[in-house]
């Protein structure tokens, strides 16, 4: 639910309930977004290391990401189920 700022509705004149469910719903939108950002930075990261292969110096740097691979699936369903 995306509420542009010329169509918001007067504050004001909303109900506790009614403002709750604005919040509520952009609350939702927001995390939608992080999670769809954080698949496709972990994709672009995943593609990166196909196209161009392993780096030395990215060596060191993926032993202090032991379950890079495991955190990607996990983002990549839940991406899935959140956009179903």
């Amino acid at each position: 639910m995306v509420i542009e700022p010329a169509t918001l509705p007067d504050l004001n004149a909303l109900d506790q309930a009614a403002l709750r469910a604005l919040i509520l719903a952009q609350y939702e939108q927001l995390q939608s977004r992080d999670i769809q950002i954080k698949h496709l930075e972990l994709l672009v990261t995943e593609l990166r290391m196909t196209q161009f292969g392993r780096k030395d110096e990215n060596l060191d740097n993926q032993a202090e990401q032991p379950g890079l691979r495991e955190h990607m699936a996990r983002a990549t369903l839940l991406a899935a189920a959140f956009c179903e």
